[in-house]
């Protein structure tokens, strides 16, 4: 049996337990000889058995993410993607790791495996795209790569 790509191995990590950054980093560490492919799965579902446990704290820590804009904090939960869009260069920047680093929080992607990716993944698409127009020094790719997995 072949050891699959990187590419394969972020998807599969991904499949366990949706962190991109976590499983990027992962993948690459099995590709260099850091770690086996195996124990990166274990840490995986170690991590996912983990979150699963902790949902109930872990929602309410997403939920409480507050961005500064200007004089005043808002609740990244309660803003709409309109105002989102209208944020400062900076306070955008930091919303889009937020989404890259949790893809899944706040609700913002279509569950329903019946719905197309190109609309479940909306959200994204749209902070991606936003973060293109504006030429932002943000891991765009990254953020389509993690569309793919969703």
């Amino acid at each position: 049996m072949t050891l699959p790509n990187e590419k394969e191995m972020r998807a599969e990590f991904f499949a366990i337990y949706p962190d991109y950054e976590l499983c990027r980093t992962s993948a690459h560490n099995v590709m260099t000889g850091v770690t086996t492919r195996q124990k990166m799965r274990e840490l995986m579902w170690k991590r996912a058995e983990g979150s699963k446990l902790n949902h109930d704290a872990i929602q309410e820590r997403l939920d409480s993410k507050k961005i500064v804009v200007g004089d005043r904090i808002q609740t990244l939960k309660e803003m709409s993607l309109q105002q989102i869009i209208d944020l400062p260069d900076a306070a955008f920047s930091e919303v889009f790791r937020f989404y890259l680093k949790h893809p899944v929080a706040h609700s913002r992607l279509g569950r329903s495996r019946l719905l197309p990716r190109m609309v479940r993944t909306l959200f994204l698409r749209e902070l991606a795209g936003q973060a293109m127009i504006r030429r932002l020094d943000l891991d765009i790719a990254a953020m389509f790569e993690m569309m793919e997995l969703l």
